[in-house]
């Protein structure tokens, strides 16, 4: 008897775990976050200021319009929302679905990344069981559905994560190298808190070298 999952119950419980994450998400996009969330009005009007410059690109054909400049320069400080924001707005046109349609495609991506970073190092079970909690996690759900920075950093963080298991994995330096290429990219285009994945990644090397060491000594 054995208590490994198959890969067509593995392939399928994908499915419908990403099938229920996008239904939650894509339900009723244009709703307001809930006001209990928070004692901070942070999440109710952070994400609407960090893809006016995308907006102000469509309407008026500049990143900072003069009513922007006097008082915010969102562009520079979070570059990639505008271009993700650009890029929606450019698809599927202007309007506070699309806008928070941008963290629904990320929210999905951080699933699909960790998922794919538990299955390598902790096996098929443990990755479903990730995508599950992620998915249905009523915070990160909220925070899926509004154009809040802290979304795409959750994907470009999961991202650099699963590169740099792969790396540990195949003991290929390219893995390690655009794990930070990635991790780099979240500081300084994304937000700067991704800097606490640094630490994280290098101390994560540091315990596998000292294991390898170990390992070596012993045989």
């Amino acid at each position: 008897m054995t208590h490994k999952l198959s890969r067509p119950h593995y392939l399928g419980a994908i499915v419908i775990i990403f099938l229920l994450a996008a239904a939650l998400r894509l339900y009723a996009l244009e709703a307001d976050a809930p006001l209990h969330m928070s004692i901070y009005p942070g999440l109710s009007n952070d994400g609407i200021q960090t893809i006016a410059a995308a907006r102000d690109k469509i309407v008026f054909g500049s990143w900072l319009t003069p009513h922007a400049m006097s008082n915010r320069t969102l562009y520079h400080n979070f570059p990639a929302m505008s271009w993700l924001g650009y890029l929606f707005f450019r698809l599927f046109g202007l309007g506070y679905w699309q806008a928070n349609l941008i963290s629904v495609v990320t929210g999905l991506l951080a699933i699909a990344f960790t998922g794919a970073f538990a299955r390598d190092h902790f096996g098929r079970r443990t990755a479903v069981l990730a995508m599950l909690f992620m998915a249905t996690n009523y915070l990160f759900i909220v925070y899926n559905r509004t154009p809040i920075v802290y979304t795409t950093l959750a994907a470009v963080m999961a991202f650099a994560l699963y590169l740099w298991g792969k790396g540990l994995l195949t003991h290929g330096l390219h893995w390690y190298i655009a794990a930070l290429v990635v991790a780099l990219f979240g500081i300084f285009y994304v937000k700067i808190l991704g800097v606490v994945l640094i630490p994280a990644l290098v101390a994560g090397l540091l315990v596998a070298g000292q294991r390898r060491q170990l390992i070596s000594r012993r045989t």
